[in-house]
């Protein structure tokens, strides 16, 4: 009674108290009490008007937020479009920047914070991205517009984040804001960048000692050609017994060579091929 006269004298004149209200055994529903303090004109009395309300799914989805907030996101928010102004539902322990639960502006008071964690090089491109308007006009191509973008942890390390924004229902009066870690997988993703790239890399390697193969080969395989065309030519043309028995020899080794060639070829299609 004291406090609540007190508090009239400074001028305060509403009030909301919440609790858990225990009905059977364990179980207990959330009640919000409203109350209200006003002069009687006629006696003077302080009088207080009081008016309960079971706000049990309200708190239900204020714990799922704060658990979504704790574990999953940097934070959750709601931007007001008509004021833009954000207010913040939800937080992970290490991401409230000293940030209260009120509504702040989102381009004074929410950016210049976060500019403070963005290494200087990125944050001009990041504040173009973070433009009310650009929020806006991105949102008009697509249902979710997403930022991201990297940000210093403690220790100057260098973390990837993103900011995602989505019109919280058709009316697009309010934006909810989400603000999540993704440098797990944008390190996963890099990597992955990395084995293609090597993999591409191996490819055109092989890709050009085939090449090169290819045509070591056929000056290869035409040296013994040409041998065996030129001395077939003379062999025909001679007389001369001992000559063509040379010749023929000489045609043979040729032809034996030429044969070498091309079944070591033959072999290293077939390696290729998997066979």
């Amino acid at each position: 009674r004291n406090k609540l006269l007190k508090a009239y004298a400074e001028n305060k004149h509403n009030f909301n108290v919440q609790y858990p209200r225990y009905t059977t055994g364990d179980d207990f529903t959330w009640l919000n009490v409203a109350i209200l303090l006003t002069e009687n004109p006629h006696t003077g009395d302080i009088e207080a008007f009081t008016f309960g309300s079971d706000i049990m799914d309200r708190k239900k989805n204020e714990a799922i937020l704060d658990t979504l907030g704790k574990n999953f996101f940097d934070f959750v928010g709601l931007l007001d479009t008509r004021h833009q102004t954000i207010e913040f539902s939800a937080f992970s322990s290490d991401q409230k920047w000293g940030i209260t639960g009120t509504p702040c502006s989102f381009e004074h008071d929410f950016l210049p914070k976060l500019q403070v964690h963005v290494p200087p090089e990125d944050w001009q491109e990041l504040q173009k991205q973070l433009k009310f308007e650009e929020i806006c006009l991105s949102l008009q191509k697509s249902l979710r517009y997403t930022v991201p973008y990297n940000e210093l942890d403690e220790q100057g390390r260098s973390i990837r984040k993103q900011l995602s924004f989505t019109y919280a229902n058709h009316k697009k009066r309010y934006l909810t804001v989400v603000k999540t870690d993704i440098n797990k997988s944008y390190l996963q993703e890099k990597e992955n960048q990395l084995q293609l790239q090597r993999a591409l890399q191996l490819a055109e390697d092989a890709n050009q000692a085939k090449s090169m193969f290819l045509a070591n080969v056929s000056h290869d395989i035409r040296t013994p050609l040409s041998a065996i065309i030129g001395l077939t030519s003379l062999a025909a043309d001679t007389n001369d017994t001992v000559q063509l028995k040379d010749d023929i020899k000489k045609i043979k080794q040729a032809g034996s060579l030429l044969l070498e060639l091309i079944n070591d070829t033959l072999d290293l299609s077939k390696i290729e091929q998997g066979q």
